[in-house]
């Protein structure tokens, strides 16, 4: 399968995403919108996956290929294509489906435990995931609520073959580094679930591990759904 990866900035790519497709015999092939790239057609996708970012999903004004993802996204759904939406791909999705993205009542940032229904994810309930965000989204109609967290009543979703998660299993010790280099504001900003850089650090490669093997069952569950 061609797995086409929307990207909106340089430091949140698809980090442990791709060497997984590519072990599995499936392909993947970058759309990096941060650098002026068009958004694919729909007739061009056989899978999707839509990366997280800094930017809100109404910041349309600096970013104008929001409005235009987020079309695309609702006929994705509509089509029934394998999508997978991370962070902000998943509230632009949730806004596809007409459920509000708002701000949380605090950031979260760093290492948190997930609570998740039973049967819903291939994740055991209570493990730490990884997360960094500031808005969040309503469940959308007709989907069903996968995850939670404390200040985040839902944390995924999934809609046939649709699936969004507010959280990343992504993420690498690369890929922490890199965001908690671009992301010095959010971590300044106060609030009861924002860790500091060394408490995210902190046994940082095993964590990673763990919460990669974790990807390897949910990306496994969606290829196969």
């Amino acid at each position: 399968m061609r797995v086409t990866v929307l990207q909106h900035v340089p430091f949140e790519g698809p980090g442990a995403i791709a060497p997984w497709l590519s072990a599995h015999g499936h392909s993947v092939e970058i759309c990096a919108l941060f650098e002026g790239q068009p958004l694919p057609s729909l007739n061009e996708l056989e899978a999707l996956v839509v990366m997280g970012g800094p930017m809100g999903v109404h910041d349309t004004g600096a970013y104008p290929w929001l409005g235009p993802e987020r079309d695309l996204l609702q006929k994705v759904m509509s089509k029934d294509l394998p999508l997978l939406g991370i962070c902000l791909g998943a509230q632009l999705m949730a806004l596809a489906l007409g459920a509000e993205v708002h701000p949380g009542p605090s950031r979260e940032i760093g290492w948190w435990p997930l609570q998740v229904e039973a049967g819903a994810l291939p994740i055991q309930s209570g493990s730490e995931v990884f997360h960094w965000h500031g808005d969040r989204f309503d469940l959308p109609e007709h989907c069903q609520s996968l995850a939670r967290t404390e200040p985040c009543p839902h944390q995924a979703f999934r809609l046939g073959r649709a699936l969004g998660l507010q959280f990343h299993l992504e993420t690498t010790p690369e890929g922490v580094d890199a965001l908690i280099r671009h992301g010095q504001s959010d971590l300044t900003s106060p609030g009861p679930w924002v860790q500091a850089p060394q408490a995210i650090r902190s046994n940082l490669r095993a964590r990673c591990d763990q919460l990669n093997r974790q990807l390897a069952g949910v990306l496994e569950a969606w290829i196969s759904a």
